[in-house]
This record gives structure tokens, sequence and C-alpha cells, in this order.
């Protein structure tokens, strides 16, 4: 059998299974359902678009690196403090949702190896500049840190 018509047949029965299932309204098996927290797996929801730019700083205390099987590894006591301000329509849908110059806040913890690879995690707050919190979630963010 020629490559071309291999190619072809593998390419139609690929979409005759994703249109089946389609069709038959189930989500594939490589893409799970997901649940959001406080976001309900029914009903109506609201969804805003927000597009805010941020301008603070990220200090990291670094402690000594140890050896790990990736490489030379540090973990370094983190703070990034962030003010926001919004970047306007259409891409910020709503900007009272995020008033100007609210401060987002973390303080936890960045894993971080030799290659510049990153691991943040942590708790954040965002405030109005009342200093009221009008969120507060976990952030787990892959990042890249340059070695210093």
């Amino acid at each position: 059998m020629r490559t071309s018509y291999l190619v072809g047949l593998v390419v139609v029965t690929l979409l005759a299974i994703v249109c089946g299932t389609l069709i038959r309204g189930q989500a594939s098996p490589a893409i799970p359902a997901v649940t959001i927290p406080g976001v309900p797996t029914t009903g109506s929801c609201c969804l805003w678009r927000i597009h805010k730019k941020a301008e603070g700083d990220r200090r990291v205390t670094w402690q000594a690196p140890y050896a790990t099987d990736t490489g030379q590894t540090a973990r370094g006591a983190t703070v990034i403090r962030l003010t926001l301000t919004s970047e306007g329509p259409p891409c910020d849908e709503n900007p009272g949702l995020v008033p100007d110059n609210s401060v987002l806040q973390l303080r936890r913890y960045t894993l971080r190896r030799a290659d510049s690879f990153a691991h943040l995690i942590g708790a954040f707050t965002l405030s109005n500049r009342a200093g009221a919190v009008l969120f507060s979630a976990a952030l787990d963010a892959l990042d890249t840190y340059t070695w210093a």
C-alpha cells in the first residue's frame, strides 16, 4: 500500500473516531473533565476577560544549593508584590472587577534547578488599594529563574 493512501486511511479513521465521539456527546478520555474550584458543574456562569498590566518585584532569598538526580537545586523564600492597572477594552471587559492599583501579593517558596527550570508554589491575595482582600487562592506555576 502506498504511503499516501496509508496516511489518508489513518487520517480518515482518526476523524471518524473524533466525530463519533463528538456526535455521542462524550469527552475524549485524553481530555478529562476538570472541576474548577468555586465554579458549579451545572447551571449558568459568567465569564469575563481581564487584561491587567503588572508592575512590581519578585524577591527570592535562596538557601544553599544541594545535589539531586537532576543537578544542583535550591529552595528560596519568595515574595512577589505587583500593582495591577487596566489595559482597557476590548480585553478588559469589566475593569471594575479588579480595580486599578489593586495589589497581588504572594509569599511562599520557589524551587530552582541550575538549568533555570523553576517551580513557584504559594498562596496569593488580590487586594484593592484600600487593602480589602478581593480574592485569595493558591498559585502553582512553572517558571524560569536564572541561576545566580
